[in-house]
């Protein structure tokens, strides 16, 4: 529902990865996929697809000064991606700069084991003399060009060459005549990620209405991440008037939904809110709120697996949670409704009758 994943054999035709990536589509190692919401190690956010248009597009004042000063310092390469021992190195020396997220190896993070790339891939190689000091990798479409991996040495941090070869994949667009450049997500509330919108003016992908607007008109509240917070946190204080406990979980495993083709209706949304009762002991009693068809449902669950090894992983800060790691399959929707009011109705008459 929120996450997809496709997973072509044959090399994706120039026109196709432009149709994929105009829908809010990205390349990861050897499949192409799209998603609305990302569990980190600070908690729980949305995906934000932006791009930048470059028709008429100019750099910013900033952008080329940074491109000036880093010319007279640095020499670039452009050409098919390979990925050699130098790069390798390379690599290895950028992924210490994170904890969580980062494949071990660059050969992992853009083949995935894969002998052949079904992508057309392009390299910039930037260097100090002999010293490779920064790498990037993008896909060529018909129309379009993405931005897949930056990594630079450390070293030349002042440098911001992980910028600088963005802003060269950018030239290298509009020397190639490319409409559009797309530098992937940016995840409100986690600032790692804020360089990518500083290309430009770029748009964001409106989930709900499948289209692309300006990023200056992106409301934060309106986001799924935070949508979907405040309506469970909603229903919540309709049913704390009643003295009726409930407690909303983050539910990481909740992609795992489409993995198993012999199991339907398992729960396959982010967060729920949890009700409590000592009427039922069997089930449990859930409200979810369904950020595609934006309304909420109100169901029955069975609890299938336990998931807490997740936990172990040290993929997430349980001070952000609480965190569900259970696997349940919906036994019986209850209502379905759009109005808050209603669905805590709904509660009410199921434990009180």
């Amino acid at each position: 529902m929120y996450t997809e994943i496709h997973y072509p054999i044959n090399r994706i035709p120039a026109e196709n990865l432009d149709e994929y990536l105009a829908k809010g589509w990205f390349r990861m190692g050897q499949t192409i996929f799209t998603c609305w919401f990302l569990f980190m190690e600070k908690g729980f956010f949305s995906a934000v697809w932006i791009r930048q248009d470059l028709t008429n597009f100019k750099f910013k004042k900033r952008s080329r000064k940074l491109m000036n000063r880093n010319k007279r310092l640095f020499t670039y390469k452009i050409g098919p991606a390979r990925i050699d021992l130098k790069k390798e190195k390379l690599y290895q020396k950028h992924r210490v700069r994170f904890t969580t997220g980062v494949h071990r190896t660059l050969n992992q993070s853009l083949m995935a084991g894969a002998n052949f790339s079904i992508y057309d891939t392009r390299q910039i190689e930037v260097f100090l003399g002999n010293e490779l000091v920064a790498a990037s990798f993008f896909d060529v479409g018909k129309e379009s060009i993405a931005s897949i991996n930056g990594i630079f040495n450390p070293k030349y941090d002042q440098h911001s060459l992980g910028f600088y070869t963005m802003l060269l994949e950018m030239q290298f667009a509009l020397d190639e005549g490319k409409k559009f450049y797309y530098p992937g997500y940016v995840v409100p509330g986690n600032p790692r990620f804020d360089y990518k919108a500083r290309i430009g003016d770029v748009d964001y992908y409106d989930l709900y209405n499948k289209e692309w607007k300006p990023f200056e008109k992106l409301e934060v509240k309106n986001i799924p991440s935070q949508l979907l917070k405040g309506k469970l946190n909603l229903i919540q204080f309709y049913l704390s008037k009643s003295n009726i406990k409930s407690e909303i979980f983050f539910f990481p495993p909740y992609e795992s939904a489409g993995s198993d083709p012999f199991l339907e209706d398992l729960l396959e949304h982010p967060m729920y809110l949890k009700i409590y009762s000592d009427k039922f002991i069997h089930f449990e009693l859930f409200v979810i709120f369904d950020c595609v068809k934006q309304q909420y449902e109100l169901g029955i669950y069975y609890n299938l697996d336990d998931f807490s090894d997740w936990v172990a992983s040290g993929h997430l800060n349980e001070k952000n949670g609480p965190y569900s790691f259970s696997i349940y399959m919906l036994g019986e929707k209850l209502t379905i409704d759009r109005d808050a009011r209603v669905i805590s109705k709904a509660v009410l008459e199921f434990i009180y009758g």
